[in-house]
């Protein structure tokens, strides 16, 4: 069979979409797959991509969900790559203790909404960098990473409520004040140097 024409190859790319493969990298690798098993099939495009599919199905929605996993890995590994990087892991540990010492000239109950001040501050640029985020496999998991910081920044408040001791209770806070715009600074970055990566090449 001849090579697969633009139009062929947007078929395929729909049916995919269809079936569930949504992130547009996975469906990319998966097209080209598709499309250069079926020009080494003989006959008709549409009656040869009906016998690849019939016979495929299951083992492209397990591909998917295999992808969909390496996805989370890549995302975990470009987050703390990105930590380790000189430059980098400086200035979130120049930020970390900045945050930290400022906090002493907060009120003690103020720290968590200040806190929580830098989060909200902090999830502009973070949708600016995951803009189209659905789209791309690693992008997604970047983001939940945002979800899990928030997250443990609320965490560190039950344990500061936890803890009967006033001038201990604000042990806790201080820490995440000091960690989270840290942690913070290295998703942007990550989210950048995803975006530099991915986004060009597939959207």
């Amino acid at each position: 069979m001849k090579r697969l024409s633009k139009f062929q190859i947007q078929f395929i790319d729909d049916r995919l979409y269809n079936l569930g493969v949504k992130y547009i990298d996975i469906r990319y690798e998966m097209v080209d797959h598709i499309a250069s098993e079926l020009e080494t099939m003989e006959g008709d495009f549409g009656e040869n991509w009906t016998e690849y599919f019939i016979s495929h199905r299951n083992d492209i929605l397990k591909q998917n969900r295999r992808a969909k996993w390496t996805a989370v890995l890549r995302a975990i590994k470009l987050y703390f790559r990105t930590m380790a990087m000189p430059l980098v892991l400086l200035s979130a540990l120049l930020i970390g203790t900045a945050a930290y010492y400022a906090s002493f000239f907060v009120e003690n109950e103020d720290v968590n909404m200040y806190g929580l001040y830098i989060i909200m501050a902090m999830a502009i640029p973070a949708m600016w960098f995951g803009r189209k985020n659905k789209e791309l496999s690693v992008m997604r998991p970047l983001i939940l990473i945002y979800s899990i910081i928030f997250n443990l920044h609320q965490i560190s408040q039950i344990i500061s409520y936890s803890i009967d001791d006033r001038a201990l209770r604000i042990i806790p806070r201080r820490i995440a004040f000091a960690i989270l715009p840290a942690l913070l600074l290295v998703l942007m970055v990550s989210l950048y140097r995803c975006r530099k990566q991915y986004v060009g090449k597939y959207i």
